[in-house]
């Protein structure tokens, strides 16, 4: 669960709280813009990398394009598409069977390889493998 605080001198911040404890907390820039800024909490120009906050945004413009209808895409397709995952079985199945019902392979994807984040499936894979 988390909680957002705003600090008397405009800082935000998040806490992660596990229990009654306090895990994690992290500051933030926020900014609401409507034509101009409103409002500006924290200093409002820090670097930014998307990473996976742009894969709802994809998502959307993919749906709105007609592209999920056109290549019939399921939930379950568009939810791994859309989120992060930790590299679950049940995801690689649904990537694959993704990419093979389109003529592709796994081998086409240019992304970086890690480990499974998933503790269980990662132990797993180096059993299998």
């Amino acid at each position: 669960m988390s909680a957002v605080d705003r600090e008397a001198h405009g800082v935000v911040e998040t806490r992660m709280w596990r229990g009654e404890r306090v895990e994690s907390r992290h500051r933030l820039s926020v900014v609401a813009v409507s034509g101009d800024v409103v409002h500006r909490w924290g200093p409002g120009s820090a670097d930014v990398c998307l990473r996976s906050m742009a894969k709802p945004l994809q998502t959307l413009a993919l749906i709105e394009a007609g592209v999920a209808e056109a290549f019939e895409l399921t939930d379950e397709e568009l939810a791994v598409i859309t989120g992060s995952h930790a590299g679950e079985e049940y995801h690689h199945r649904l990537v694959d069977q993704l990419l093979s019902r389109h003529g592709l392979s796994p081998d086409q994807l240019r992304c970086g390889i890690h480990a499974p984040f998933s503790r269980t499936e990662r132990q797993r894979r180096l059993r299998a493998d």
